[in-house]
């Protein structure tokens, strides 16, 4: 057929050569053919072309924004979303890609991964984190580890951690840890019925009480409320809602 075409001076169609469809799917990637939706992002100079279908068959929170009730018009903006991250997963989606990159960048295709739900990519995430972690990129690691409540990849931290302490403290990586939020400079006193008591225990517990308040609220592998950006909390929390709704437990 696609000599025939040729023969008749026409330009050979796209899908040709493609044997099979997860190729034909693969050529659509950044691809303007058959898209529907653009994607936006801050941090990247130009929209990614996309298509509903193959982000809503990837992802159930995709599928609730693009074709639930809450669904988005022809254009979409991921202000949060590391557009790096964004651009594998993408390739995760189309192409398979399975190779994951540094650990720096695959702990931001993990939250990613979660924030849309994708639970075989979390898996595939968690399981590399796991082999790859040392006391040197242990900081990098175990706040996410802690943000997606991963037992086995803290469980590996603590491994590390017990083994290696004075590696681990002198990791140059060691300031991304979590900090304790600056309070205002001038703060009110606490109420009589507290005391100063009640106050001092608040910053005794550490960097870790906010933690531990969004972990209790958090869904299962998935970020907490407070730990979702704000700009995309409302969205994706309606999204996810929907997928309950749709799937109920």
């Amino acid at each position: 057929m696609s000599s025939v075409v040729e023969g008749q001076g026409r330009k050979p169609a796209w899908q040709g050569n493609l044997a099979s469809p997860s190729q034909r799917v693969a050529a659509l990637l950044h691809s303007s053919k058959l898209s529907d939706l653009t994607i936006t992002l801050p941090g990247l100079q130009n929209p990614i072309k996309a298509h509903r279908l193959i982000l809503a068959m990837s992802s159930p929170v995709f599928e609730a924004m693009l074709y639930g009730p809450l669904a988005e018009g022809p254009e979409v903006t991921l202000k949060e979303d590391h557009p790096e991250a964004l651009q594998w997963v993408l390739e995760y989606m189309y192409r398979g890609h399975t190779r994951l990159p540094e650990v720096a960048l695959t702990v931001k295709v993990y939250q990613l991964a979660s924030k849309y739900q994708m639970e075989a990519l979390m898996t595939l995430c968690s399981e590399f984190l796991q082999t790859t972690l040392t006391a040197a990129n242990l900081p990098e690691i175990y706040d996410t580890a802690m943000l997606l409540e991963d037992t086995r990849l803290l469980e590996r931290c603590s491994k590390v951690v017990n083994h290696s302490p004075a590696s681990v403290l002198s990791s140059p990586h060691l300031g991304r840890l979590s900090r304790p939020r600056p309070h205002p400079p001038a703060a009110a006193p606490p109420p009589h019925h507290l005391g100063g008591r009640a106050a001092g225990g608040a910053a005794e517990m550490g960097p870790r009480a906010g933690d531990a308040k969004g972990a209790a609220e958090g869904d299962r592998g998935v970020p907490a409320a407070g730990s979702l950006p704000d700009a995309d909390h409302g969205r994706v929390r309606g999204a996810r809602d929907a997928c309950r709704r749709a799937h109920p437990v």
